[in-house]
């Protein structure tokens, strides 16, 4: 099993390493580079097949549905029209 290191902070992910100390490694090598070796809020390692699970926006949804209002109703317009 593959794990990935996730950063919050700066919205990154590094590559999958083959290992979960290989991410650590990872893990500490960033944050003495990008965080002067603190700790920041939200970091992980997790395994890699948790990395591709996706999340959909509010705003995403919320336009989608939008759409689907406007094409009903541009549909029944159509349809009273023919």
């Amino acid at each position: 099993m593959s794990y990935v290191y996730r950063c919050r902070a700066c919205r990154a992910s590094a590559p999958p390493a083959a290992t979960r100390q290989a991410a650590e490694q990872l893990r500490d090598e960033h944050r003495i580079a990008h965080h002067g070796g603190l700790v920041p809020e939200g970091d992980e390692v997790v395994p890699e097949t948790a990395s591709a699970v996706r999340y959909v926006s509010g705003r995403k949804v919320l336009v989608g549905i939008g759409l689907l209002i406007v094409a009903e109703t541009v549909a029944r317009i159509y349809s009273r029209l023919h």
